[in-house]
Formats: C-alpha cells, structure tokens, sequence
C-alpha cells in the first residue's frame, strides 16, 4: 500500500526591471528550453532510468520527480515494461487513492511483465520490489492510459525501517544476470546485532538487508496470503497458526529455529491478509521459544 505524502516544490520567482532584448536570428532558430516539468510529463519508455529516494516509490502513483537521467549516472529504479492495462478504462482517474481493482490490475500486469523481464518469477516480498506509476490527471484527461513499471532494489546493509534503494547497473541485463547465476539473490534477508533472541527479525530495531548468497542470518522462508473474502470475520490466531504450519512451515523441519507473523484482529480489519514465516540460519541456543 502506498502511504500519501505531500511534497511541495517552492519557486522563486524574481522581478526584474528594465527592457527585454528581442531575439537574435540565431537564438530564434534554437530548439525552444523545455522545462523539467514537460519533460517529466512526456511519456515514458522502457528503458528509462530515474532516481529518486524510496519514500517517493512508495507514495507516488503518478511521476513527481524529475525526468529520466541517463542510465550511465546515479539511478535507482529502471523501467522495465509500459503496461497496457488501463487502456480500456474510460471511467474518471483512478489514481487519485487508486481504487481496489486499479490496483490488483496494475500490480499484477507489473508483477507478470517483471516475471517475463527477469525470465524468472520472484518469490513473495523480495528484495528487488516494482513499482508502478501511471499518467497525471492531466494526461488522463488527454486519453493516455499507460502504465509504466518499474525495479528497484532494497540496498544491502540498510535498514528496514529506513529503506534506502540500492544504485543499479548501466546495463540492466547485469540484474538479469546476478539472478540467473544465483536463484536466491533477490530473496529478503535479514541480519541483525541481537542474533537468536526467541522472537522474530522484525522485532530488532537493527535489523538489516543481507545477502541471501551470503550466509545471512533469518531468512524469508514463506509469503502466504490467508484466503478468503474479503469482508470475512477475524478467523482467530488459533486458524491462522494452523494456516502457518499447514501452508509456511510445512517443509522445514522440526528443529529448525523459525518465527511466523500474522495480522492480529485490527490488523484483520485493516485489510492485512499476509502471513511470513523467517527460519534462522545461524546455529541458535538450545532453547529456540520465546521468552515470555
């Protein structure tokens, strides 16, 4: 889900006195300056590089940021298709909250073209994320209906609760590559400073993007939604611990050291359906349940 945010962009404007020169002949054959706002409201084509920090990936559902800088500079997220999947949609704009089946529609076209992208398919919550962003309001209006997706990658080392993105490749087939050679390089991991304390990774205030390669700490084992409809009553935790052993856990062994998270009753009617379950990679103390 996308947490709104608002981000203002003051302009100076000067006054200034005296006369204005016509132009020279020369300067009036000169393409016309286009401003970064025009450039960011053209639109985009695959293969286009951006930057911008995670807090604008996650909010942003239209471009608010500049236009595409060249693949060669500093970039954090590439896009890798334009989605064709509101192109029947002639209601009003649909981005302004991005109404539930914008959503599902633009996700899952997003996830399916990433998938063909990749030539691989990512498990669930990896650490290589898409994002979508479709046309302003006033491209809307115009009749574009484009949806443009794009990567980015959770950086290495940088904290969960203060994501930072990781800066790609020039080549973006480099990424296709690093999966290719190894299955598990885009999965979530997680080291911490506590190591095994009895309760899961998320608890560790420093908790930390590691490499899956590299014999990380907890690993993201499972990512299940719990079925069912939507308007459903809260199952209860008693279920949703069956649902976890049944569905997440059910292929590591017994005396694995694991922890499972699942959305209590005001998380239920929240719309939280998710269920994770972590496996700690690292050898734990004998006593591998919680404290209290």
């Amino acid at each position: 889900m996308r947490r709104l945010q608002a981000l203002a962009c003051i302009a100076l404007v000067a006054s200034l006195s005296g006369c204005f020169l016509l132009p020279t002949a020369e300067e009036a054959e000169q393409e016309p300056q286009i401003t970064a706002t025009q450039q960011a409201e053209r639109m985009p084509e695959v293969g286009d590089c951006w930057t911008a920090d995670y807090t604008s990936f996650l909010n942003w559902t239209a471009w608010k940021g500049d236009d595409a800088v060249d693949c060669g500079d500093a970039h954090q997220s590439y896009t890798f298709a334009i989605s064709t999947v509101f192109e029947d949609f002639d209601d009003g704009y649909p981005l302004n909250g991005m109404d539930a089946e914008a959503s599902t529609l633009a996700y899952e076209s997003c996830n399916s073209l990433l998938s063909r992208f990749l030539e691989q398919h990512l498990g669930g919550w990896p650490r290589l994320e898409t994002y979508y962003f479709g046309p302003s309001a006033q491209q809307w209006r115009q009749g574009e209906r484009w949806l443009r997706c794009d990567l980015v990658v959770m950086e290495l080392g940088s904290s969960l609760y203060e994501s930072t993105l990781a800066d790609l490749p020039e080549d973006s087939s480099e990424l296709v590559d690093a999966l290719a050679q190894s299955d598990d390089y885009f999965d979530l991991c997680v080291d911490t400073e506590e190591g095994w304390t009895g309760w899961g990774p998320l608890e560790s205030e420093s908790a930390v993007y590691s490499n899956c390669s590299v014999d990380p700490m907890w690993r993201l084992h499972g990512f299940e939604i719990y079925p069912g409809e939507w308007e459903a009553p809260y199952p209860g935790a008693q279920a949703l611990e069956q649902f976890v052993s049944d569905e997440c856990l059910v292929d590591v062994p017994a005396d694995k050291p694991g922890y499972s998270y699942y959305p209590d009753e005001d998380m239920w009617d929240e719309g939280d359906r998710s269920v994770t379950c972590w496996t700690y990679e690292w050898e734990a103390p004998d006593s591998v349940a919680p404290p209290v």
